[in-house]
Formats: structure tokens, sequence, C-alpha cells
């Protein structure tokens, strides 16, 4: 202990020899202490995810604000900033004898905020550490085969109707496929199951120029025809599609009932992924049916090896992949009661072609009544059976088939989609997903190290009343621009933040010039005034020059609603986002640190003014 104090006093008389502005903000061991710390909330982050249960949640990133371990970081940062802020404020002589140039005290600022940004960004080392252990635990190899297993298997569990019926299949030329019964052709041919109805259509599509001039007029007709389906946008037009002629799709749909061989739906796909992910063979020509464009060559793949694996009559092969799914969801801690032979023995049913007749459900407590029936309307069920005399079944809706066949099994599926995306999110760069909590922390720190310096350059008298002079004027200016709006002087908001601007830049010039040996307390007010709120008047800046972009945007495009209008303008983007929120923040930030850095040497020339 005694060697301890002793090398801890060496190193103080050390800095104050040779760098006093250091051994005044203590920055040394403010830093070690805070990086022994880090340290501490990087190990609770590595281990905080071991158990996969923890991944099973909504959202990953509430457990670390709902648990205990974020009120442990704010009365660590409190006490650690306390204690910091009494060791600084003891060296008075320091501060008021001590010379210093304009570098220094900037350095010094400098060293202010790296000190309360160490305090308080802990959470940031717990962050890397989820990185590092997401990256570890399942890296790129583990990870892509969980996503295989899960994609290859979900077909296999049946758990809604809807996604095996005929609607659900993903067809390799251009039809499509209507649902609704007010629509249907009933003289042509359809598929009838239950409630519900399909009727394919060739279609054929038809573009509007976008790189010229072109009449509202001629898109409002074109979206308002009876065989309208939907419309796609492309850089320089829209495409239109339309309904053409009904097909008759018997001979690749026996009947249309709920079939394994319909099911088209990835059951996850990593942000920004492409189809590799699946494992699978790519498929080069895809057709545009209004359905999601980013998933549906995915979609598409899925059903392709489907099929190809029913046709294959491989029953191992599907056995595999049910056995390599159940060993991930041990691994994962997902509670079900499926084993491969039973699981197999109810979905591959050749002799029944395929049909889904056995439901999974999606907990072990769910009951007959936990699902929902979308599709009961007594009023429109009537209709539909007076108007197609329905004798298909006697479940009455696709609700009620699945409710008959739903079965003991049960795979807690939604809890398998948290996970995989979880852990996704945990893979992802730190910093990219702590971006938000980054700018809360960065600013903070920029705005107590302001406070700092200006309680280290003026007196707590001054920092107090420029605090009084800025809320006073935030609140003559607010209630004087609603006055004028409700007057109708001022009617947008940007002009609000030009007057801010003008009056900032009025106490900011006023600062640069007036004599200050007239009344130097009156001008460490202003200056107090002038450096705590550049940031913020900065910010406005960028947030006027965004107003009025939109406000040019909109206003032509009111103008041009049913008129003629150029869409270069209407797609324009503005300032605020081109930038995003991070490179605002970076702006206004880098912002404020040059201006701190010649505005000091006004500060300089004041302090070395006589009253």
């Amino acid at each position: 202990m005694i060697q301890t104090m002793k090398f801890i006093h060496q190193i103080n008389q050390y800095l104050l020899a040779r760098y006093p502005s250091l051994w005044n903000t203590k920055i040394v061991w403010m830093l070690c202490v805070a990086f022994v710390i880090h340290i501490f909330f990087f190990t609770v982050g590595y281990f905080f995810f071991q158990n996969p249960k923890t991944l099973q949640t909504y959202d990953i990133y509430d457990i670390y604000y709902s648990s205990a371990f974020f009120i442990f970081q704010i009365i660590i940062s409190l006490i650690l900033l306390v204690v910091w802020l009494i060791q600084l404020f003891k060296n008075n002589a320091f501060k008021h004898f001590y010379p210093m140039s304009s570098l220094q005290l900037f350095g010094q600022f400098l060293q202010f905020m790296v000190i309360v940004f160490a305090c308080l960004s802990f959470h940031l080392s717990f962050r890397l550490g989820n990185y590092v252990f997401a990256n570890q635990r399942y890296d790129d190899a583990t990870y892509t085969h969980f996503i295989h297993t899960a994609n290859k298997a979900y077909p296999f569990l049946p758990m809604e109707a809807e996604k095996y019926m005929p609607d659900s299949h993903y067809l390799l030329n251009d039809l499509y496929c209507e649902t609704d019964y007010q629509e249907i052709d009933s003289t042509k041919p359809y598929l009838l199951f239950v409630n519900k109805i399909y009727q394919f259509y060739t279609t054929y599509t038809d573009s509007l120029q976008l790189n010229e001039e072109y009449d509202y007029q001629q898109y409002k007709e074109r979206v308002s025809r009876k065989d309208f389906i939907v419309t796609r946008d492309t850089e320089n037009e829209i495409i239109f599609r339309y309904k053409k002629d009904v097909i008759d799709m018997s001979d690749v749909f026996v009947d249309a009932y709920p079939n394994l061989r319909n099911f088209s739906e990835v059951f996850h796909v990593p942000y920004d992924s492409d189809i590799s992910y699946l494992d699978l063979k790519k498929i080069q020509t895809l057709a545009y049916n209004g359905k999601d464009s980013v998933r549906l060559p995915m979609d598409g793949v899925l059903n392709g090896y489907v099929n190809k694996l029913l046709d294959s009559k491989n029953e191992q092969a599907i056995k595999n992949i049910m056995e390599q799914f159940l060993q991930m969801s041990d691994v994962l801690k997902i509670e079900t009661n499926l084993d491969t032979e039973g699981w197999f023995e109810k979905v591959y049913r050749p002799e029944a072609n395929f049909r889904i007749e056995h439901f999974f459900r999606k907990n072990a407590l769910e009951s007959y009544y936990d699902r929902f029936d979308y599709y009961e309307d007594d009023g429109k069920l009537k209709e539909f059976y007076e108007k197609f005399k329905n004798e298909t079944s006697d479940y009455v809706t696709l609700y009620g088939y699945e409710q008959h066949y739903l079965s003991h099994y049960y795979y807690e599926i939604d809890k398998l989609q948290r996970i995989l995306e979880n852990i996704e999110k945990l893979r992802t760069f730190f910093i990219d997903d702590t971006d938000t909590a980054l700018v809360v922390y960065l600013w903070l720190s920029v705005g107590i190290s302001l406070l700092l310096l200006c309680y280290r350059v003026f007196s707590l008298k001054s920092l107090l009343l420029g605090f009084v002079v800025l809320n006073g004027t935030s609140l003559v200016i607010g209630l004087f621009f609603l006055i004028m709006k409700f007057s109708g002087v001022f009617y947008q908001d940007y002009q609000a933040t030009i007057l801010i601007i003008i009056i900032y830049l009025s106490i900011l010039v006023t600062t640069l010039f007036m004599p200050y040996e007239r009344n130097k307390t009156f001008a460490s007010i202003l200056m107090n005034v002038s450096v705590l709120a550049f940031p913020l008047v900065f910010f406005l800046a960028f947030l006027g020059v965004d107003m009025y972009q939109k406000k040019q945007r909109y206003s032509y495009i009111d103008y041009a609603y049913d008129n003629h209008y150029l869409v270069e303008n209407y797609n324009q983007e503005t300032l605020l986002d081109w930038l995003g929120v991070e490179g605002l923040s970076l702006v206004v930030f880098l912002g404020t640190l040059i201006f701190v850095l010649f505005y000091i040497r006004v500060i300089m020339r004041w302090k070395a003014t006589s009253e």
C-alpha cells in the first residue's frame, strides 16, 4: 500500500513538473480507472448471452437498459464524475494564476471531453463484449449453417394453412392469382377450398416514362382500370401490370387444399444478404408478381427446392433435414416435442399428394382457441357461399380446417426467428448498432466540457447569469414566434430558425467587437451564451435548410398534383436526408471543436483586458 501511494506521488510530481495541465485535469488517473471499469463491462458483455435463452427476447438491446447493469453504469459514472470534479475544483490557484496559451486552454477542453466520455460510455464496452462473443460463438460458418438448416426445414413445419395455399406457390411465369371472390369470373376455371377461391390470369404491362414531364391524370387513369394489379417504379419509368386472360391451372394444382408443394416462404434472410444464404441454385429468370421484390427470388428458389426434394422421393434426405434442424434447436434451446419419425410421418404424405392434414402448435400451451380467425365474417361468408355454393367441406373457413387438424406437436418458431435476428444484431459491428448511444455520450461529453470550460475561464456568477440569459432569450423567441405565427406574419418553421440564428449571430458579433474594459462582467455573460449555444444553433442552421428544402419540394408537388411536374424534384434529397443523424452529428461536432479553437482567442483577449 505504501509503495502504491509512493508510486502515485512520484507520477503526480512528474506530471506537475513537466505536464502541469495533465496533472491539473487528473486525466491520467481518470483514464486508468475508467479503463479498468471498461474492462469489467466488456467482460460482463462477453458472458451476458452465454445462455441461448437470453437471445429469445424481442429486442436484444432492451435487456441491458432494463437490467441492473444500466443502473450500475449510471451510478459508477456519477461517482467518477463527482470525485473528478472535486479534485479538479480543488486547484483554484492553478485556475486563477497559472498562465496558459489559447492552444493549452483548448487542449484542456479536449481533456475534459475525453475524461467525461470515458466515464459515460461503459455501455459501448458492454456492446463490444457482445460483439466479440457473438462472432466467436456464432462465427460465419455456424451462423450460415443455422440459416440454411432453418430455411430448409421451415416448409416441413406446417403452422399456418395460408402459407400452403395455391396463391403461395411460386410460379416461374408471369401469372397473377386473383383471390377476391367479388372479382372472380365464375364462368371460367377457378379453384375453391372452404372460403378461399383462386383464379389465375396471364398479365401484360404498360409503362409511363419519368425522364420527361408527364401528366398525373394519365397515372390516375391507368391505376383506376378494372384489370389493374400493381405498379413498379424503376429509375426512368413506372411499370403498370394488368390482368389479361384466365387460364386453367388444373395441370399444376389437383385441388385447392393446403399442399406442401405450394410453400414458397423463406424463414430467415440476413439483412442485406443475397441469395447465396439459401445454399441453393439461383434462378435467373424471375417474374414480378407484386410480392416482396427483395425476398421474391429466394422464395422461388425455396419452392423449387421443396418440389425437387418431393419429386426425388428421397425420404432419408428429408429426415436428415429434420434431424439437423432438431439438433440446431437443441443447441439454441428452442422448446419442442418434435421427434424425427413422428414429424416425418405427419408431414411426408405422398399417398395424399402431399396435402397438409396436420398442423403444429407454436408453443406447448397453445389451444384450439388461441388462433385468431382472420377470415370469419358472417356477412361475407354468407355472400361467398350463396355465390359459389361451396360443397368442398364442412370446415366453413380455412381457420376451421386448421383447427380440425391441429396436432399435439409444437415448436416455438417465433423464438427461433428472434434468436437468428438477435445473433445477426450482435454480430454486426458494435459501433453500427450503438451509433445512437455513441451520439448521446458524445454530446453529453461536449456539453459538460463546454460548461467546465466556461467555469474554468469565467466565474461561476457569469456562468449562471449566462444560463439565465440563454433560457430567457429562448423563452422570448418562442413566445414571439407563437404570436407571429398566430397573427400570420410567420407561417413557416424555418423562419423561426432564421430568427434564432440572427439573434445568436448578433450576440456573437457583439462579443467580438465590444470594448471589454467598460463592462467585463457583461461581456463574460454574452461569451457564455456564445459558447454554450453554438452547437444548438449550428444544428438549427442545418435543420432550417432542411425544412426550407422540404417546403420547396412539397409546395411544388402541391402545385403539380393535378398538373405536370418533374419527378426529379419529387425525389430530391434534402440536406438531412443526405447527411443522416450520424453525419449531422459529426459535422456539428467538428464545427463545435473548430469554433471553440478560434473563439478561445477571443476569450484570451477578454481575459487580458483589465476591468
